[in-house]
């Protein structure tokens, strides 16, 4: 099953990427706060079904304006792992000194250069480092990555299988509820 012609590339105008990576003994970070505001405000809340969810999630925020909450689908996780053979340059950045993973604190990606990796080693004002993911730059290079993206795959073929175990843990639980 292929994805939707030009899908994956219909947003590649509006990437611009930036992640951190927390260090060793800091345990604080966004996701970690709305983790916490989502379990409390939903503690008492009786949800029934799945997509009930999603509404809890939106309203569990602190303040008026409700989080933002994309639900997401098997349809929209694709199989970019048919993509690493064209990404061979992991080793070197763009002045040929070595990548040290372990050490980079902020990757950044822009949409005007995709096949470029910004990262820094701390999280001061420095400028990133930049390392070429295509080795070679050429225009046929780029559009051999480019028509890839085009026609990725989706990840999953058919609906994932539930669980043997967890199945008959739902079923149960159910039954229990509903005699």
């Amino acid at each position: 099953m292929k994805a939707p012609s030009k899908y994956p590339r219909k947003y590649a105008d509006k990437v611009e990427e930036m992640a951190r990576f927390l260090v060793v003994g800091h345990i604080q970070n966004e996701g970690n706060s709305i983790h916490s505001v989502i379990e409390n405000k939903t503690r008492n809340v009786l949800i029934y079904t799945p997509d009930q969810w999603s509404l809890a999630f939106k309203m569990a925020t602190a303040n008026a304006k409700p989080y933002v909450v994309k639900e997401v689908t098997q349809s929209l996780i694709f199989d970019f792992k048919s993509c690493i053979t064209f990404f061979d340059n992991w080793k070197k950045n763009c002045i040929g000194e070595l990548v040290m993973w372990n050490k980079i604190c902020e990757v950044n990606v822009q949409a005007k250069d995709l096949f470029k990796l910004n990262y820094k080693y701390t999280f001061e004002k420095d400028a990133y480092k930049t390392t070429q993911c295509v080795r070679s730059n050429t225009r046929t290079a780029i559009q051999n990555v480019t028509k890839k993206f085009d026609s990725l795959d989706v990840a999953y073929k058919s609906l994932l299988a539930i669980d043997k175990k967890m199945q008959r843990s739902l079923r149960s639980l159910y039954f229990d509820c509903n005699p």
